[in-house]
């Protein structure tokens, strides 16, 4: 069940982003380490990466290659 809910928080935020102008690149679920990434880059440059770990239940949010945010679940 908290799967669900860290994939469903992660892909909304992806789609928050992409409201902003941000194109997604690419999306990669990794069944054995249970990361679900997601890269996105906006036309002024910024690039965004965001990384739900089902483990931890963490997401963080990388601008830039630098950590951003993290949203605990």
């Amino acid at each position: 069940m908290n799967e669900n809910k860290i994939e469903r928080v992660t892909k909304a935020t992806a789609k928050n982003y992409a409201l902003d102008g941000y194109r997604l690149l690419d999306y990669e679920f990794n069944e054995n380490s249970q990361l679900a990434v997601y890269q996105m880059r906006h036309d002024n440059g910024n690039e965004l990466r965001i990384i739900g770990d089902l483990i931890t239940k963490k997401i963080n949010i990388f601008l830039n290659k630098k950590l951003n945010k993290t949203i605990n679940l």
